[in-house]
């Protein structure tokens, strides 16, 4: 399940799925997807998403992150205990109001405390 790209980086450990994203490439949710099924695989996890390093997106690559989170979030919702997102500051207070009306159904941490979002999701 641990996979190394220019696209992102995903680690397995303990229950713990880390992805930290770094750019969205055509195939970035083909392969995201195939690892979040493998965790699925492994019954109830806890996700960390590290967006710190991000490229910032165009409008057609949110768009595409809208419908691909649209797609596989009923999947997660059942899956997935706990989630912790890290972002930079600047979009710090937009991703916590969209969490706030369309994040997942289990307890989210969305910050930009590394230590923080470590300690929700162990």
């Amino acid at each position: 399940m641990d996979y190394e790209g220019s696209s992102f980086k995903a680690v397995w450990k303990d229950g713990l799925l880390r992805i930290r994203a770094l750019q969205l490439e055509s195939n970035s949710f083909g392969l995201i997807g195939i690892i979040l099924d493998a965790a699925i695989e492994q019954d109830h996890f806890k996700l960390a998403w590290d967006l710190r390093e991000l490229e910032p997106l165009s409008f057609r690559q949110i768009w595409s992150v809208i419908s691909f989170a649209t797609k596989v979030q009923p999947k997660l919702d059942r899956f997935v205990t706990k989630t912790s997102i890290l972002i930079t500051p600047k979009y710090e207070k937009t991703l916590k109001f969209i969490m706030k009306f369309a994040g997942p159904s289990c307890p989210c941490y969305v910050g930009t405390d590394v230590k923080e979002a470590k300690r929700f999701v162990t």
